[in-house]
């Protein structure tokens, strides 16, 4: 009634056929995106710190609690 793959299993892991190399690769890649958001965000927080004592905002904390 139905070809023989029709009834084969798809392979095991997050996403169809793919690979624990392949998943390892994704998660780095979104590792790596995550910490160059990171480091862009504490930029423009330091950033944002210097223009404030430049027009005499009131600054509390320091750069590292963002």
């Amino acid at each position: 009634m139905y070809p023989y793959s029709y009834y084969r299993q798809q392979p095991q892991g997050f996403f169809p056929g793919s690979t624990i190399s392949n998943i390892n690769r994704r998660l780095d890649r979104i590792e790596n995106r995550l910490n160059d958001h990171d480091r862009k965000l504490r930029q423009l927080n330091r950033r944002l710190r210097r223009v404030e004592r430049q027009i005499g905002f009131s600054v509390f904390g320091t750069d590292e609690d963002f």
